[in-house]
């Protein structure tokens, strides 16, 4: 998964942080591995969310009720 908190940088210079697509996790057969990617998946998406607190300088919100403009 993510092998760091900053992002690569696009030649545009657009951040980007690449995981695996979640559909990749539910369609393991071997559900222990499936359980050990979902744990990195969730880290990963834990990365991307302190990275961009860390730009914003407050709490950035995880679903759509809570997001700001």
């Amino acid at each position: 998964m993510l092998d760091a908190v900053m992002p690569e940088v696009g030649i545009d210079r657009t951040k980007v942080f690449a995981t695996v697509h979640p559909s990749y996790l539910l369609r393991m057969p071997d559900r222990a591995k499936a359980a050990q990617e979902r744990k990195a998946f969730a880290r990963d998406l834990d990365a991307v969310r302190h990275y961009m607190e860390t730009i914003k300088g407050g709490s950035v919100a995880l679903d759509r009720d809570n997001a700001g403009p």
